[in-house]
């Protein structure tokens, strides 16, 4: 294997890992355990997926809880639900979900 082929596979897998441990951090510890006490995160994982979030989402937990409940409070897909597929369309929100976010707060 060569170095540029080394380097690739080092950023593709650097991407997917991210990636992944981004999404389990905003699917278990923001949607579930902090908005919606679905689940109950011990200590330890809080404090994993929190370093997650501040080092690869850069979202802060209370303001995502806040925009969630907004979007919920809302009624489905009107011009107060700050992340509304229906009227941003799928794509804009999943890649600038972030930046809906923002705008929100």
């Amino acid at each position: 294997m060569n170095s540029s082929t080394a380097w690739w596979t080092l950023v593709v897998l650097y991407t997917l890992i991210t990636t992944n441990l981004s999404s389990l951090a905003v699917s278990l510890y923001l949607h579930r355990d902090l908005t919606h006490k679905s689940i109950r995160l011990s200590d330890k994982c809080r404090s994993f997926y929190r370093s997650i979030i501040f080092l690869f989402v850069g979202i802060d937990p209370l303001e995502w809880r806040m925009v969630h409940a907004a979007h919920h409070q809302a009624p489905a897909d009107s011009e107060n639900d700050p992340y509304s597929p229906e009227n941003l369309g799928m794509w804009r929100v999943v890649l600038f979900g972030v930046w809906y976010y923002i705008l929100a707060c």
